[in-house]
């Protein structure tokens, strides 16, 4: 197993994500999780590019409203924390301790400043890849 600050985000990340448009019924994109056994979905425009994220969390704080009334761009995240592929795992562990979070998405910036999700790092995929002198107990 090669140790975690030498892992590129790139060489770990999830490439497939569950992706939805700002329009999308909430009751459809928490079918979509539970069809796809993910805890969040990526919300991109018409152009593909990144314009939030809505996890199983942000969801349950939307418990007893009818989810088919409501759109994908009520309750998504906007402000994204966000990594480059090319950065460490390392780093992206780090990003998600600072910022208290469980995943971040993996982005290429185009020429235009928009993010296109290229896909997900999370929690999950470093543990794994940890090896047991990295955790510190």
């Amino acid at each position: 197993m090669t140790e975690l600050p030498h892992l590129l985000v790139k060489q770990i990340m999830t490439n497939t994500m569950v992706t939805c448009r700002p329009d999308t019924a909430l009751e459809e994109v928490a079918r979509m999780m539970s069809d796809a056994e993910v805890d969040a979905v990526v919300v991109v425009n018409d152009t593909g590019d990144l314009v939030g994220l809505i996890s199983q969390f942000d969801l349950l704080r939307l418990f007893g409203q009818d989810l088919s009334r409501l759109r994908a761009e009520t309750c998504s995240v906007k402000d994204l924390i966000v990594i480059g592929p090319e950065e460490s795992a390392a780093a992206a562990a780090q990003r998600m301790l600072d910022k208290r979070i469980h995943r971040l998405i993996v982005i290429d910036k185009n020429d235009s400043g928009t993010m296109r999700a290229r896909g997900v790092i999370s929690v999950s995929d470093i543990i794994r890849r940890m090896r047991p002198s990295e955790f510190a107990f």
